[in-house]
């Protein structure tokens, strides 16, 4: 991150069947829990994918002063853990 912003960016793609499960929860629970977290889909931006080195999603990475401190890839988990167990572990992330 060039602007040295501390950041949580939640990637995702509109089709895949994971982030059609996590997005319509996470991303409201995010702003109620007043998490700034960007949001980008990699279907639009496909750039993404090499320039922030995602390799799955959904992928939530947190930045600190513009630094990668934290990469949670739900889609490898999301089928065996309660999706208020990954919330809870999100806001556990980036509130501390």
């Amino acid at each position: 991150m060039q602007d040295k912003k501390d950041m949580t960016v939640y990637f995702y793609q509109t089709s895949y069947t994971h982030c059609a499960k996590v997005s319509p929860v996470i991303v409201p629970t995010a702003k109620d829990m007043k998490i700034d977290m960007k949001v980008i889909d990699l279907e639009k931006y496909g750039i993404g994918w090499d320039a922030f080195k995602i390799t799955g999603t959904p992928t939530i990475v947190r930045y600190k002063e513009g630094k990668e401190v934290d990469r949670s890839k739900w889609g490898r988990f999301i089928n065996s853990c309660n999706l208020n167990t990954c919330i809870h572990e999100l806001s556990l992330k980036c509130l501390h």
